[in-house]
């Protein structure tokens, strides 16, 4: 009776607490083991089954492949992708002995797969999309080796043009990376890949304002913040933490919750970000169009159609299609990688761009003046009252102490309202004693400054090595071509005619 007590009471510690199981973790695959194969794992405890759904091996939280097999007893085993003509061999391609597992073993088993037998041994096929990956970093690194080389940089535009570049350059990069590494890896890779979803939105806001507005005031750290979480994120999935192995969950072959949830909470954050952009670019469109705000609404453009392709593509992969270019989101690096190569062909066409403030003061000026009228009926009445003559005199007297002595002009973001808050007096007053005393409005009278200064310079020897658009940034001017054309506008000549009939420069540093 004692006997058959025990044997019940085993029966039921089985039934309440299960099977003992062990782990098999995979550290490494061949590198070119296909990422759309399944690998299985085989042996006595499933009389050798090769493609038995039970022991398929899924990835883990921290990218690597595991499977749970019962270990009540002990048993031989290999590995195999589906059949035995896709088993596993040493790194020469030869046949090894069946693995065996004692069950006295109660650790995790850490396996390493050398080779298989099908792929004998063979490299990795390169796809025509590693090369274009390969030439667009290429040019992403000439890109910023390029815009380094600029001495003098005139405005914030400056620094986010190289954050916002640096992070393509990453992700492509990574896309080579991802291409010729093996499926453990290329989980790894993605996991981190996926971080950059929420550092592309508030790096392209950054890049957009300073270049249509040019003056940051939002305190960039918190827009990170995000990013910081996700990398928080990235840590709970690297040591493996139970409660978040949900995320594991295949939906679709190559998509899974975790993938799933990146996706959607990314491309909402980002969407935040490009509508905030929106205004900026809105305001270009007003303007005059340049060569600057072609190149910053196609980079705009291209942002939002790299939002638009991981969207398709998501969608594409739940509802199960899987052509190649879709299992690792290549569609998207080939929009990164043509958006870097018009980059660098633009860059080297119009270099000005790196250094110029797309001109705005004034058009900003006139926005501000008519909001100013709109909003402010008592400032308008008092530019129709007469402006003493004692005031004109210290206006007059600190305007030409700024301009000829402190030389505010080479200042290339200044503006009327920031002129006007040095003098201690108002955008319209001053605009008043421009227009009476000078005949001109303050962009003319400003510029009209820089091309005297810029005369006077080209004779000093400490810029005999200057180009001419080099000595232009230096007095103010901020585009070569607003140079070329306020020059000739107050001389009569461009700049190249007026160093050659004076001979101040030599021609072979003219541009």
């Amino acid at each position: 009776m004692r006997f058959c007590l025990i044997i019940m009471f085993l029966c039921f510690q089985t039934t309440l607490f299960g099977q003992k199981n062990v782990t098999f973790i995979i550290e490494s695959v061949p590198g070119n083991t296909p990422p759309e194969d399944t690998i299985f794992i085989s042996g006595t405890f499933n009389k050798w089954a090769t493609n038995e759904t039970k022991y398929m091996l899924k990835p883990r939280a921290d990218g690597k492949l595991a499977v749970s097999v019962p270990a009540d007893s002990n048993f031989h085993y290999k590995f195999v992708r589906g059949n035995w003509m896709k088993v596993e061999t040493n790194s020469r391609n030869q046949y090894i002995p069946n693995r065996f597992y004692h069950a006295a073993n109660n650790a995790d088993v850490i396996i390493s797969i050398d080779n298989w037998q099908d792929l004998g041994g063979e490299k990795k096929k390169i796809n025509f999309i590693l090369f274009i990956l390969i030439a667009a970093t290429f040019n992403g690194f000439a890109l910023i080796f390029m815009t380094l080389r600029i001495k003098t940089p005139r405005n914030p535009f400056f620094k986010y043009f190289l954050l916002f570049n640096i992070l393509p350059i990453i992700i492509l990069f990574g896309g080579i990376v991802l291409n010729q590494t093996n499926i453990i890896w290329q989980a790894r890779i993605s996991i981190v890949g996926n971080s950059l979803f929420f550092v592309w939105g508030p790096s392209l806001y950054f890049f957009v304002k300073s270049m249509f507005k040019q003056e940051i005031k939002d305190k960039i750290y918190t827009n990170f913040i995000p990013f910081a979480l996700f990398l928080f994120f990235i840590f709970l999935r690297i040591v493996n933490i139970g409660y978040i192995k949900f995320l594991t969950t295949e939906i679709k072959t190559y998509l899974t919750v975790g993938n799933l949830l990146v996706l959607i909470f990314g491309l909402i954050f980002n969407v935040i970000y490009h509508y905030k952009s929106l205004k900026y670019i809105i305001l270009s469109t007003n303007l005059t169009f340049g060569q600057s705000r072609f190149f910053g609404l196609f980079i705009y453009i291209s942002s939002l159609m790299i939002l638009l392709g991981i969207l398709l593509n998501t969608i594409l992969l739940i509802r199960g299609i899987q052509w190649g270019v879709l299992q690792n989101f290549e569609f998207i690096f080939i929009i990164i990688s043509i958006m870097i190569l018009f980059e660098f062909f633009y860059i080297l066409k119009y270099p000005e761009i790196l250094t110029e403030n797309l001109d705005l003061s004034s058009s900003e000026n006139k926005i501000i003046e008519l909001f100013q009228n709109e909003n402010h009926s008592k400032e308008r009445k008092e530019t129709n009252l007469q402006i003493s003559l004692e005031v004109s005199n210290e206006i007059l007297l600190a305007l030409t102490k700024f301009m000829e002595e402190e030389k505010i002009f080479t200042n290339p973001d200044l503006n009327i309202t920031m002129l006007s808050d040095l003098i201690e007096t108002k955008p319209h007053i001053l605009s008043r004693i421009l227009n009476t005393h000078f005949n001109k409005n303050f962009r003319d009278y400003i510029n009209e400054y820089r091309v005297k200064e810029f005369i006077k310079i080209s004779t000093l020897s400490k810029y005999k090595n200057y180009s001419l658009v080099a000595l232009g940034y230096e007095v103010g001017f901020n585009s070569k071509s607003t140079f070329n054309l306020v020059f000739k506008k107050i001389t009569g000549r461009s700049p190249r005619e007026f160093i050659k009939q004076t001979n101040v420069i030599d021609d072979s540093n003219m541009l």
